[in-house]
């Protein structure tokens, strides 16, 4: 008896069958290749070895945060030629990636944020963080992460209003809009008189909202103090910096009172009888 022909398909499935495998199998290995690269600091080469893996198996998801790091690892803060900014959109991309199958992992998802600040990409990083926000709303990190964004994109008022709108009672986004205030302006200056001015008045409004939401906030009161110190020294009128000065005073005179309440004597042991 004639045997029965092997349909085309099969035959197709069994030709192909192997061929996978051995992606699979090249793939691992390009991984492999690229995990020594990395650690060698050859990260160009690593780059390549990286990407090659994933293209011969997509399904080794894992391997897209190598990529990323890689890629971050080659990007440099300030460059915007367009090699640099190619990383920064690989490392995204990479990330992107990797967190669709991996979305509870709160580092790359922070290396992701970190990659659109450092590019200078600060509307992707927000829109992102507010989406995340919406998602998870029981989770605090994204108000911060979102304050912390705006602030480095020198958005000041953004960053009060957010606070204002979203967490009118979280002490401690109060105290991160008030110290970067008054960093910005003790330690830049090229902030222009305006600007220093509008920043610096921002930073007292936050600090006074975060001392009425935490009576006892010793680190806010100290910060205050420094703001007024900072806005005497934006006046020529000598009435209104003394007055400053003395509102400076009378905040570092309460931060002190705090922290002397904090240290109590240690009882003397009785004498012996």
């Amino acid at each position: 008896m004639r045997k029965a022909p092997i349909p085309l398909m099969l035959c197709a499935v069994l030709a192909v069958a192997p061929l996978a495998g051995c992606h699979k199998v090249k793939a691992r290995a390009e991984l492999k290749e690229g995990n020594q690269l990395y650690k060698e600091e050859k990260y160009k080469e690593a780059l390549e070895q990286f990407k090659l893996g994933v293209q011969l198996d997509p399904t080794l998801t894992f391997a897209q945060r190598s990529v990323g790091l890689t890629a971050m690892a080659l990007f440099k803060p300030g460059d915007k030629s367009r090699q640099n900014m190619q990383y920064a959109e690989l490392a995204v991309d990479a990330f992107q990636k990797y967190l669709r199958a991996y979305p509870q992992d709160a580092k790359v998802e922070d290396y992701l944020v970190g990659m659109w600040v450092s590019s200078e990409q600060y509307d992707k990083a927000v829109t992102y963080l507010k989406k995340q926000r919406q998602e998870h709303p029981e989770n605090a990190k994204y108000n911060q992460g979102i304050v912390g964004v705006l602030i480095k994109a020198m958005r000041f008022q953004d960053a009060f209003d957010f606070v204002a709108d979203k967490a009118p009672r979280d002490a401690g986004l109060w105290y991160n809009v008030g110290t970067q205030a008054w960093s910005k302006s003790y330690n830049d200056p090229t902030v222009s008189f305006d600007d220093r001015t509008k920043v610096v008045d921002l930073g007292i409004q936050a600090m006074q909202r975060a001392v009425d939401s935490k009576s006892d906030y010793m680190e806010a009161m100290v910060y205050y103090n420094l703001l007024y110190r900072e806005k005497a020294k934006l006046t020529l009128d000598e009435k209104v910096k003394a007055e400053l000065i003395a509102k400076a005073n009378e905040w570092r005179d309460k931060a002190l009172a705090l922290k002397n309440k904090g240290k109590q004597p240690t009882p003397k042991p009785s004498a012996a009888r």
